[in-house]
C-alpha cells in the first residue's frame, strides 16, 4: 500500500475513473498530468473534464482553469468542468461553475484601487 499524498489521489483517480466507465464509453486517466485535467470521460454529445481531490477543496482559480478549458474545448460537444470528491466514503463528482474572483475598492495613499480577495 502507498503511504504518501500521490498514492492516496492516484488511487482515488483510478476509484472515480472504474465508477464512470459505467455510464461511459471512454474513460481517461491523464496519469501523473500535475494539470488541471485529471479524468476526462466521454459520451455521445458530452464529454467531462474532472479535477479530482479527496478533500474536494480547489481554489477559485482552479476551478477558473477548469471551467476556461471547458469553454475552450467545447464545440459539437459539451465538455462539462467538475471535481470529483470522497464524502462519507462515497465518491462525489460535482459540475463546477465559473466563479468570478471578489475585489473590493480600497483607498490607500489617497488613491482608489481593487483589491482582490
Amino acid at each position: 500500500m502507498v503511504k504518501n499524498a500521490y498514492g492516496k489521489g492516484a488511487r482515488f483517480e483510478n476509484d472515480v475513473k472504474n465508477l464512470l466507465e459505467g455510464d461511459f464509453p471512454i474513460v481517461i486517466r491523464a496519469a501523473g498530468s500535475h494539470g488541471a485535467i485529471d479524468i476526462i470521460a466521454i459520451r455521445k454529445g458530452e464529454a467531462w473534464i474532472i479535477q479530482c481531490r479527496t478533500g474536494g477543496q480547489l481554489t477559485k482559480d482552479e476551478v477558473n482553469e477548469l471551467v476556461m478549458k471547458a469553454n475552450e474545448l467545447t464545440g459539437h460537444t459539451e465538455f462539462i468542468p467538475c471535481r470529483a470528491y470522497k464524502d462519507e466514503g462515497k465518491v462525489v463528482i460535482e459540475r463546477l461553475k465559473f466563479k468570478p474572483k471578489q475585489s473590493q475598492l480600497k483607498l490607500v495613499d489617497g488613491k482608489f484601487t481593487m483589491e482582490e480577495k
